[in-house]
């Protein structure tokens, strides 16, 4: 037994559909809530750069308008600005400092930052100073009229100490609520995956409950979901096939003993019946002759038998090549002249077709099939006709010959092993037919990609083959071969 995998080789145990499903889910959840988070956290940090931005702006448009009256007024201002708004500054004139807020040192890159006139959020700037962490502005006044205007450098900040406290607390929260937002998503989602797989092992709870005796039992679609549709579909097919060929298996076994049982049975009886007493030459010759025809015909059922295991599973190799069906026909009517002469049974073909590819002695056994099948089941004083004829999609071969008409129940069943359409006749009036002889032609022709049929109307029954006219057939090994044998 094979098993095809349905995921990579890779992979030694894929993980189930629900984890599977959930990992994704989890994936998406989780890019979601952070992005989301950081979204916030940006937003929030932004409004504080615009909130200080606005504080800083209106310190120095105040700041500006002092300085128009000279450095007293400007340097009261700045105490005043400095214990009501609390906000630090630091004014230079010409690189000497001029005034200070206690412990507010400037690192040097804020102090060789360009002044600028106004303040907004993209003139701001932050640094660090020991634990303190400051964002502020670096500005240009002018006291007095130009051109004797004098010009101070300005360095406005605000402690951002309550925005980080703010930010620590804000941030823990969020990423509290976030992983619990995440969590209980996750949740739902895992609870939903599952639910929606309820249906699906349920239908597998109802196959594992299927025994080798039911294989009757079919799934209904009704009340599935869509989704489920197609594979219980498949499954009922799958089942009507598993069942179909179970029921061929356990007829051709019943069929197979039977076949066996009566040449069996005929050579032990003959065996007991000639050791009862003591008899003459002749008698124990006659005994011979008489078991050698059974174990041939024993013989001939095994190499047919195993002719088909071996069709059946692809291992008959073929030896294409191109071949006249109009030429094999008429050598297979000379190797079946005398018998047909014997019953004043006329052969005749007609019609001619194209060339086919494939491999000539399987043909020549499957025509033969059916010509002696024909022989056998006319009545003398009659005529077989072998009829060839072009299609627009191959070629077909018909094998027609008078008789009673066959019932249409059994004529799709009639190239089927050991079938018989009538089960209280024997197969045959002679011992040369194994019952395998409509079977084998049906492997050959399936083997060649084509089809066979069967017929009847008006007294007479026809049957017929079909092979593909384009080269369709895969070649063989070389080594491959075939023994031509034309008794079925």
């Amino acid at each position: 037994m094979t098993t095809e995998p349905l995921c990579s080789r890779s992979c030694k145990r894929p993980l189930s559909l629900q984890r599977r499903v959930t990992l994704y889910a989890a994936l998406a959840i989780g890019i979601g809530l952070i992005s989301l988070v950081m979204l916030v956290q940006q937003s929030i940090r932004e409004h504080f750069v615009e909130q200080d931005a606005m504080q800083l702006a209106l310190v120095a448009e105040l700041l500006g308008s002092q300085s128009q009256h000279g450095r007293t007024e400007l340097l009261e201002q700045l105490d005043q600005v400095q214990a009501q708004h609390g906000i630090k500054v630091q004014l230079r004139d010409n690189g000497t400092l001029l005034h200070s807020s206690p412990n507010f040192a400037l690192p040097d890159r804020v102090l060789q930052q360009p002044g600028s006139e106004h303040i907004n959020a993209n003139t701001l700037i932050q640094w660090q100073h020991g634990q303190q962490h400051y964002r502020g502005a670096v500005l240009t006044l002018s006291s007095g009229q130009a051109p004797n205007a004098h010009h101070y450098q300005l360095v406005l900040a605000a402690d951002m100490a309550f925005h980080r406290h703010f930010m620590d607390g804000f941030n823990h929260q969020l990423w509290l609520i976030a992983a619990a937002m995440g969590g209980l998503t996750l949740l739902a989602v895992w609870l939903g995956i599952r639910q929606g797989h309820a249906p699906l092992r349920k239908v597998g709870d109802y196959i594992r409950q299927i025994q080798p005796g039911q294989l009757q039992q079919r799934l209904s679609a009704e009340h599935c979901p869509s989704e489920l549709v197609p594979l219980i579909e498949s499954f009922n097919t799958m089942m009507a096939q598993l069942e179909d060929g179970f029921e061929r298996l356990s007829n051709f076994s019943a069929d197979i003993a039977h076949e066996l049982r009566t040449p069996l049975t005929n050579l032990i009886t003959q065996t007991q019946v000639m050791l009862a007493q003591p008899r003459d030459l002749n008698s124990y010759q006659e005994l011979l002759y008489s078991s050698l025809e059974e174990q041939e015909r024993l013989a001939r059922m095994v190499s047919d038998m195993l002719w088909l295991a071996k069709a059946d599973n692809h291992q008959q190799a073929l030896q294409t090549s191109r071949i006249n069906l109009q030429e094999e026909v008429e050598d297979l009517f000379e190797f079946f002249e005398l018998l047909a002469d014997e019953r004043a049974i006329e052969l005749h073909l007609k019609g001619e077709a194209r060339n086919v590819q494939g491999d000539r002695n399987m043909l020549r056994r499957a025509i033969s099939n059916l010509i002696s099948n024909a022989i056998r089941h006319t009545a003398g004083q009659s005529r077989i006709t072998v009829t060839l004829d072009n299609t627009p999609t191959g070629v077909t071969l018909t094998v027609s010959n008078p008789g009673n008409a066959i019932p249409s129940q059994h004529l799709e069943h009639l190239f089927e092993r050991f079938y018989r359409a009538d089960p209280s006749r024997h197969r045959s009036t002679g011992n040369e037919s194994t019952g395998l002889g409509l079977a084998i032609c049906k492997s050959i022709v399936q083997l060649h990609h084509g089809s066979v049929a069967a017929q009847s109307a008006d007294h007479e029954n026809h049957f017929s083959i079909t092979l593909p006219a384009t080269d369709t057939i895969p070649e063989a090994s070389p080594e491959a071969s075939y023994q031509n044998r034309t008794g079925s």
